[in-house]
């Protein structure tokens, strides 16, 4: 077994240029990034463009341009270095006037066919023709952003053209805008009445179901009155409905103009091919619009009504379905801040590091004032500075509280006096040294989409900046670099030594008016609360079925007529076959035999521990680590507590720390210490596999003895090399000496945070949460991730919460058991001539050492049983393999998932076959049927690796609809009449965008590490997919899918009436009979 691995990335240029299918000279585009052609300078002009600034970044070696077209006053700017994962974004400043959703639905609709591509979804269909490794679009609250990223030269081209023909000459049909925005139809089951529907209508009723949404939302309007953020540009349900499509054209054409849109190009690929393509096939055909223009000056004079500032709001949201109705309520202080335009960055700089210093960690004074006092259980979202906006806002609130008016003011009065006793007492100074080491350290780390984080940052200084002259370049400059601004920071602070007592000041705090010199919440905060409403989802579709039926009863003859005629050509649309052949695309000849970056095992390293070190050049000084502590031996009444055991390690005392103490010296040392208790799968065979397997972990057989898995906790962190060894000691000490039992108040405040933050998050993550309780009914891996993070994990933090003695007993006794260094293994990614490898190995021998003594710990047998998970697991094991289950949550959509067994996993000969086949059919049926033609905001398949094939759809309007397309989609795969060769290589493309898409460098060696899969196993299985076609495809439906089609019911029947043999469940609308229509299905029981 190997115990000691060395790895290291394949990225020189030549084999980079023949991963990609590029010539070496190509692949060598940096170097000549650093003798820029002449004409790239400031004043040089190109192809319609001139160039307005340039501005090096050394930190992060990259060089940015700002250029302007002459002819539109269009904004371009180029970020150039050696990034070969090259992004594209046009942006437009789209200010929402109300909350019809507007700027959300024609975001949507552009992409539904243009003047060059008039095909019905060339977004889509250039996601399975491409290699991209991102592309989307997203409306924010004053702009509306295209971007994509890929590695490939020629899918670059071809996704620019797509995204420039469809944003500036889109058709904007009217029939998109009924299937993207909404519509009327008959209702299906009582065709007297009418339903109203549609894609970003359904989104918006599942987005606003959720009480943490809807909470920041309605913060967000209450706060900023009068300007365009007191709108939801995504759409509010009811507003929607008064959109039309003339709206949409009308805004289209002012501020969809180049006159008002920002170009971004960004990584190694020259900048005048870029500007060739965007001028002669978009913006010599515009000329220079001042309405589009002014649509930044509307921005940047936009001021906050004070007038419509309330000093108290009080709303309703949905109630949560695990949470005693009396301590729902979410409550909090919110004021809008003044800033200087000219200076967001910076700003924005500091009111985050002031939001840190108040409210993060267990030292910060509002969280000890609130929380650990068990006033409240936890924060309310969008607690904290929000610099997103052009009037930047502080909120400090919390959730989970009572109603009673006695008990939210106490929470005000709390609030103002932690932040008048820190404006007069300051913070602690090694704190403020703690937050400011994050904040760098944050800033500074080596990002794998560094140019989709450039992109956003650019669309929002362009959204922002009033342009004065340089104003721009100022922004981007100042949002890619670190040293300029912790240093301007650092010289104010010098100089100021109450610097951040002011900012409190200034952000929260007047005088009295008495003149006594005493300070009190400023005149301009509003306390924003919203109350929690049992029947609010229905109160809403009541609501909406009266105005339905308002309407139905004044439609004519004639009305209902064309209502019925639109819906049947709307179908006939959707259900047409169309030609894409106009599309540009790749072919699987452009995909690379081997990948970009290639992990390689030195096998001649010498044999010890169990280390994997993973050479990269790109950590700038900071080194990863991952250790995985073997688990399979915790008895089973104890392993559902690893979650929190994972929650409360560097939140409790330590032999040498306070909790207090212990939160500033990790801020001091790294970037914080994760723990988590994954059930990680194995797929490793054969002989590099086994070299690869951790002699001291026990792999088990998988559910279905297909794979393996094992189960761990893991504990991560990362640190500047120099810190290394402090960051060890206290990690050896978090996991050797935690005590849990000696402040049991504060343990108390942790056990409500965690309870409050899982029932929260019930409705945002329904899909994940329905899909993980109807596969653990498969059990082995299946069940223990229910256990740990599912529903079940929830119902266990109340039992913790109700019996906080016997859990920390319990943890106390996990602690010894689990953190042993015989069952241990590491990952380590670190490299560059800044990191002393042996000083790095010393390092982490320590914490080998420190871990020793647990060598042969066992857990006390009296906690072995009882306690709060007594059973859980046991419970969870029994459960039948074929089950169906509605769980029933408060939202007005659904979420649905199925899952299908098959014996295809990762190294069996279909299984490349299998993950296209799923793609096939989520591109070229799911989604037709569950999106387009259901109304659904999306749907699809995909293909696991431990062998089951998983439909899924979310927020759903018709959840026994999509049952039945589940059903369908099984024997269209069988039959293949309906699929082309085309749209398996469309399908395979796809795939490899996924399989290809950078790594994080943190992340890097993981595949060995952590699942066995050794990089000669992952070259075997890339080749499969290059022998793929149709007739393959077809053959592998029927043999492993074709003994469950035919039965359009399939998922519809519960287990005891015959039904699916495989797993399914709907969480959705709790106020629906959906469970209750069907037979053999059982409704989920909240404790």
């Amino acid at each position: 077994m190997a115990r000691n691995l060395r790895l290291s990335a394949v990225t020189s240029a030549g084999a980079m240029a023949a991963r990609r299918g590029m010539s070496t000279a190509a692949a060598q585009r940096g170097a000549a990034r650093a003798a820029a052609p002449a004409w790239l300078q400031v004043g040089g002009k190109m192809h319609g463009f001139e160039v307005k600034e340039v501005c090096p970044v050394p930190e992060f070696d990259v060089v940015a341009y700002h250029l302007e077209h002459e002819r539109t006053a269009a904004r371009h700017l180029h970020v150039a270095c050696d990034d070969t994962n090259n992004v594209f974004s046009v942006a437009f400043r789209t200010p929402a006037q109300d909350s019809t959703g507007l700027p959300h639905i024609l975001e949507h609709t552009v992409l539904c066919g243009s003047e060059r591509f008039p095909v019905r979804d060339p977004f889509f269909n250039m996601i399975k023709r491409s290699l991209n490794t991102f592309m989307n679009a997203m409306t924010a609250s004053d702009h509306t952003m295209y971007p994509f990223a890929t590695l490939n030269e020629k899918d670059y081209a071809n996704l620019m053209d797509v995204y420039l023909d469809a944003t500036l000459f889109p058709r904007l049909d009217k029939m998109d805008f009924l299937q993207e925005g909404h519509r009327l139809e008959r209702d299906p089951e009582d065709p007297s009445r009418i339903v109203r529907t549609g894609i970003v209508y359904n989104e918006m009723k599942g987005t606003l179901g959720d009480a943490a949404t809807l909470y920041h939302y309605r913060l967000q309007q209450a706060t900023l009155p009068g300007t365009t953020y007191a709108n939801i540009s995504g759409g509010e349900p009811t507003s929607i409905a008064r959109l039309t499509h003339q709206d949409l054209v009308d805004f289209h054409r002012v501020h969809y103009h180049p006159s008002n849109a920002i170009f971004f190009t960004y990584g190694d690929l020259p900048l005048e091919p870029h500007l060739v393509r965007i001028n002669e096939s978009a913006l010599s055909r515009f000329n220079f619009s001042q309405d589009a223009f002014d649509v930044r000056q509307a921005l940047a004079t936009s001021r906050i009504d004070h007038a419509k500032v309330e000093s108290e709001v009080i709303v309703t949201g949905p109630a949560e379905v695990m949470t005693p109705l009396d301590r729902q309520a979410k409550v909090a202080i919110s004021r809008p801040l003044e800033q200087d335009r000219h200076d967001e960055e910076y700003q924005n700089l500091v009111g985050r590091v002031l939001s840190s210093l108040l409210l993060d960690g267990a030292s910060a004074p509002l969280y000890a004032a609130l929380v650990d006092s068990q006033l409240a259980p936890d924060y309310a979202p969008g607690t904290g500075y929000d610099g997103s906006t052009m009037h930047p806002f502080v909120s400090i609130g919390v959730q989970g509280v009572s109603d009673k008016p006695e008990d939210l003011a106490r929470i005000r009065s709390t609030i103002e006096e932690s932040l008048v006793r820190v404006a007069r007492e300051g913070f602690d100074p090694r704190r403020v040294e703690a937050i400011q080491h994050q904040t760098e350290l944050a800033m500074k780390q080596p990002r794998t989409n560094f140019g989709l984080m450039v992109m956003y940052a650019v669309s929002n200084a362009f959204a922002h900046a009033p342009f004065a002259e340089g104003d721009l370049m100022r922004a981007i400059n100042e949002s890619m670099t670190v040293d300029a601004k912790m240093e301007r920071l650092q010289s104010e602070l010098d100089a100021n030594p109450n610097f951040w007592q002011d900012a409190v000041t200034r952000f929260f705090l007047q005088p009295k008016a008495d003149g006594s010199g005493d300070l009190e919440l400023r005149d301009d905060i509003t306390t924003f609360i919203m109350k929690p409403d049992e029947s609010y989802t229905q109160k809403l579709e009541e609501q909406e079925r009266e105005a339905l039926a308002e309407i139905a009863k004044g439609l004519s003859a004639g009305e209902w007529e064309k209502m019925d005629s639109v819906a049947a050509e709307l179908q006939e649309i959707q259900a047409a076959e169309q030609d894409v052949s106009c599309l540009p695309t790749l072919s699987v000849d452009d995909i690379p035999r081997i990948p970009q970056e290639m992990i390689s095992v030195d096998a001649s390293t010498p044999r010890g521990r169990n280390l994997t070190w993973v050479e990269d050049q790109k950590t700038n000084g900071v080194v990863y680590f991952r250790t995985l502590f073997d688990t399979s031996d915790v008895p089973a009444d104890l392993k559902p507590l690893l979650p929190l055991l994972g929650t409360l390690i560097g939140n409790v005392d330590t032999a040498s720390h306070s909790y207090q103490e212990l939160s500033v010296d990790l801020n001091l040392a790294c970037g914080g210490v994760g723990v988590a208790s994954p059930v990680l799968s194995w797929y490793g065979q054969g002989a590099e596999a086994t070299a690869l397997e951790p002699s001291n972990h026990r792999l088990l057989d998988s559910a279905r003895g297909l794979t393996r898995y094992r189960e761990c906790v893991s504990v991560s962190s990362r640190a500047l090399a120099r810190n290394l060894d402090r960051t060890i000691d206290l990690v050896g000490d978090m996991l050797t000496t935690s005590d849990f039992g000696g402040n049991l108040h504060h343990v108390e405040s942790i056990l409500a945070t965690s309870l409050n933050a899982a029932t929260s998050g019930l409705s945002n993550d329904a899909l994940g949460y329905a899909r993980r309780w109807s596969l653990a009914s498969l059990g082995g891996e299946h069940a223990k991730r229910e256990a740990l993070a599912g529903l079940s994990q929830v119902s266990l933090l109340q039992r913790c919460v109700a019996d906080p003695r016997g859990t920390v007993d319990r943890l106390q006794a996990l602690l010894r058991a689990v953190f042993r260094e015989e069952a241990m293994t590491m990952n380590v990614v670190a490299g560059g001539t800044e990191i002393d490898e042996s000083a790095v190995r010393a390092s982490l021998d320590g914490l080998w050492g420190r871990l020793q003594d647990h060598n042969g710990a066992a857990v006390d047998a009296d906690l072995t049983q009882g306690g709060p998970a007594a059973g859980m697991l046991a419970s969870i094991e029994a459960r039948t393999a074929m089950d169906a289950t509605y769980i029933p949550l408060s939202i007005s959509v659904h979420n649905c998932t199925a899952a299908l067994p098959t014996e295809v996993c990762w190294g069996h000969p279909d299984d490349a076959a299998m993950m296209v086949l799923a793609q096939v059919a989520s591109s070229n049926f799911l989604h037709q049927r569950i999106r387009e033609q259901g109304g659904a905001y999306g749907g699809g398949a995909a293909h696991d690796l431990g062998g089951l094939f998983m439909m899924h759809s979310y927020y759903d309007p018709n959840a026994e609809d999509t049952l039945r397309v589940f059903a369908e989609a099984l024997q269209w795969m069988c039959d293949g009449a309906k699929f082309s060769e085309r749209d398996v290589e469309e399908a395979i493309l796809s795939v490899f965008g996924s399989l290809d898409a950078p790594q994080s460098v943190s992340t890097k060696g993981t595949g060995p590490f952590v699942h066995g899969v050794s990089p000669e196993a992952r070259l075997e299985n890339r080749a499969r997919f290059f022998e793929l076609s149709k007739s393959k495809l077809v053959d592998v439906a029927n043999r492993h899918l074709g003994k469950f089609a035919g039965n359009t019911d399939l998922f519809l029947a519960g287990p005891e009436s015959g039904g699916h043999p495989g797993c399914v469940a709907v969480a959705g609308n709790k106020s629906t009979l959906f469970a209750e229509n069907l037979q053999g299905w059982s409704t989920y029981k909240f404790d």
